[in-house]
């Protein structure tokens, strides 16, 4: 590929070494190996804009995801009066609970909007990214496949993506675009599907600059019995969007290809002694009526609130790196059975919350953290795990992967870290109690089998 084919594809200057040329290579501060200039922090600062602030990626230490672009980001999440969501049908959810939940990915923060272009994020979706007050470590990018199919000239769509990937830079993000997927149901190579595969060329030549991350679920959800580029259909709902099972293999795919990205937050951490028990006076931010403990099968105080149905969740030891045991929770899933545990937090008396002997009060932020180990399962059709708030009157449920009506088929052995979107607890209003619910639901259908252990599952106070 020659240098001006370069400079044209990446829209960055290339000097005669081949290096990026932003600025000139007298200029002090540049890479000694070519003249890529460094910011005062030490970063690359990529020579599209200014040097100053430019590539600077400030929110490394961050947890915080944000999501833009079409319906495919879209669907990572739900947003209604009565509940906040994330989906089966959304790969980058699939994708965090593969991998230890390392990122907090809240429906509000998914600004995403189905048919969404290039040009529409830049007049809309980047205002509302910049004006939350959230320092967001990644913002994931779905996007691309209606400009090309809307006839888009390459270079302009091209363009609004720099537009783009500058903006989330200067907000101090990385960007990591996702791959334009494969589509439709074709008997022939459309233009907009070649056109689609040259920008997915164009993402590795920005990411091999450090521009961007690139995260590529093509081979997750290919067709190959043909060589038209279309979508597998038992992975689509419609030939053009991830059911929850293309879903799960698209984002099984980013899981693998992101854990080899640098700055990524650490995996969620879960309680390890009875320390870590919510007190109002001496840990405010701890773990509410915990189900699972170091010690005990049932949790410190007998786990009260503890409820099951669909079988016996049976204490099972685990032995640690130290020799030490500690205690999970083990089911043996049934065939064509819902399968849940709950664990209730009620307000003492049964009415208002009070904040005092150890009461949540009005206001303070929870939050809901599972990890699910699945042992050979067959036919595994839903699971989530949902937090609701009752004030007296009605619930406000938090649900992390919540089923989105396409059934799905879960099989084999895996690992999965869930939390849901933080809540805060409302206002009593009613005659009855006040009570904090945390639930995990596994439904199977015909031949479902295996077992389902619950490492965690921890009702946190964090704000």
């Amino acid at each position: 590929m020659t240098v001006d084919v370069i400079e044209q594809q990446i829209g960055l200057p290339i000097d005669e070494n081949g290096y990026i040329a932003a600025k000139g290579s007298t200029v002090a501060g540049y890479l000694p190996s070519g003249n890529i200039p460094l910011n005062e922090d030490g970063t690359l600062a990529i020579g599209l804009w200014d040097t100053a602030g430019s590539s600077s990626w400030r929110n490394i230490g961050s947890r915080f995801v944000a999501i833009i672009g079409d319906s495919i980001g879209a669907y990572n999440s739900a947003t209604l009066s009565t509940y906040v969501a994330t989906s089966q049908r959304g790969s980058v959810v699939w994708m965090n609970a593969l991998m230890g939940s390392p990122f907090e990915i809240n429906p509000l923060d998914n600004f995403a909007v189905s048919g969404s272009k290039t040009q529409d994020v830049i007049d809309s979706q980047l205002a509302s990214l910049s004006s939350s007050n959230k320092a967001y470590n990644r913002v994931f990018i779905s996007l691309g496949t209606n400009d090309t199919w809307n006839s888009v000239p390459v270079e302009q769509i091209k363009s609004n993506f720099l537009k783009i990937y500058k903006t989330i830079i200067g907000l101090g993000a990385k960007p990591v675009q996702l791959s334009i997927l494969p589509r439709g149901t074709d008997a022939s190579v459309l233009s907009a599907k070649v056109q689609n595969n040259g920008l997915n060329q164009w993402f590795r030549d920005l990411e091999l600059l450090g521009m961007i991350d690139v995260l590529d679920g093509t081979d997750a959800c290919i067709d190959l019995t043909n060589g038209f580029g279309n979508i597998l259909t038992t992975l689509a709902s419609d030939g053009l969007h991830p059911d929850a099972n293309g879903a799960f293999a698209i984002g099984s795919a980013y899981a693998k290809q992101l854990a080899t990205k640098v700055g990524l937050p650490t995996k969620q951490v879960y309680a390890t002694s009875d320390v870590d028990i919510f007190s109002v006076s001496n840990n405010p931010l701890g773990v509410l009526n915990p189900a699972t403990s170091p010690t005990l099968a049932t949790g410190t105080g007998g786990g009260t609130g503890i409820t099951t149905s669909g079988g016996t969740w049976a204490a099972r030891n685990r032995t640690l790196d130290s020799g030490q045991i500690r205690k999970d929770r083990e089911l043996t899933l049934a065939a064509s059975t819902t399968h849940t545990f709950q664990n209730r937090f009620d307000a003492t008396g049964g009415a208002a919350w009070t904040g005092v002997s150890d009461q949540l009060k009005t206001g303070d932020v929870v939050q809901l953290f599972a990890r699910v180990q699945l042992e050979s399962v067959a036919n595994v059709s839903n699971i989530y795990i949902n937090l609701a708030d009752y004030n007296g009157t009605n619930s406000f449920r938090s649900y992390s992967l919540i089923n989105s009506g396409a059934a799905l088929s879960l099989n084999g052995s895996l690992t999965l870290d869930l939390a849901t979107s933080p809540i805060a607890i409302r206002e009593y209003s009613g005659s009855s109690f006040s009570r904090l619910t945390g639930e995990l639901y596994v439904q199977t259908v015909a031949g479902g089998a295996g077992k389902v252990v619950l490492q965690a599952f921890e009702m946190r106070k964090v704000g």
